[in-house]
């Protein structure tokens, strides 16, 4: 953030192009403080007559009681704002973090204190980064899975290879399946097969990763440790 009588500057996060540089019209320029969360980031600002995120002047918020709870989060006595936006969320002390989402007694939340529609906040779980899942559903980010059988539902292993012979490491964070469907974040791909659908690292120098299945591959080409993986794995 900067300064001067007449604007308000805010220089983006990581971002040194001088033509990014977002500029305001200053409310007050003896009042004015930048508002940091409890690690020292901040999208936030005010003075005794406006608040500031990043590019944006918001408006109907009360400017005495507003604070920073986040980069992008802000409350004040009436109301959570996400990214300057107003929510419909009154208190985010009221709310409880699970993996990437946000619930209370009632309603599950985005990390942009969006409610997501039927999530049960009671049987709400992570189940790796960014899969989540209650009762009936399962989510990626937030975003609700087609035809999901939450049952079978799981995650899916890069294999690495080395000195012949792969082995299993974390799970990817874009793909998954059930027992009858590939998932790419929240969609099927459609025609992948959840047998043999495998992510296994690529011998070609342009693609760390190959994503592949008995019919094709969806992800990188044609390499050594694609024709071993078929090897092993007799397609």
């Amino acid at each position: 953030w900067a300064i001067d009588r007449v604007q308000v500057y805010h220089f983006p996060l990581f971002e040194n192009d001088t033509t990014m540089i977002r500029r305001m019209p200053i409310g007050d320029y003896d009042s004015f403080e930048v508002l940091y969360d409890r690690i020292g980031l901040t999208g936030y600002a005010k003075d005794k007559k406006q608040v500031y995120y990043e590019d944006t002047v918001l408006t109907d918020v009360d400017v005495a009681s507003f604070k920073c709870v986040s980069y992008d989060i802000g409350q004040d006595c009436h109301r959570v704002y996400a990214k300057g936006r107003p929510t419909e969320v009154r208190d985010f002390t009221a709310l409880r973090e699970v993996g990437v989402l946000y619930v209370d007694e009632e309603h599950v939340y985005t990390r942009e204190m969006q409610q997501v529609p039927g999530a049960d906040p009671k049987t709400l779980h992570s189940i790796y980064e960014c899969w989540m899942a209650d009762a009936n559903h399962v989510y990626w980010h937030g975003q609700p899975l087609p035809y999901v059988d939450v049952k079978t539902f799981e995650t899916i292993p890069h294999n690495n290879y080395s000195n012949g012979l792969f082995y299993e490491s974390s799970p990817n964070y874009n793909y998954a399946k059930d027992a009858t469907h590939v998932y790419f974040r929240d969609s099927i791909i459609v025609g992948a097969d959840p047998k043999t659908f495998a992510i296994i690292a690529s011998s070609d120098s342009i693609h760390e990763w190959v994503v592949l299945d008995k019919y094709r591959i969806y992800r990188g080409g044609e390499c050594s440790t694609v024709n071993q993986w078929r090897k092993e794995h007799s397609y």
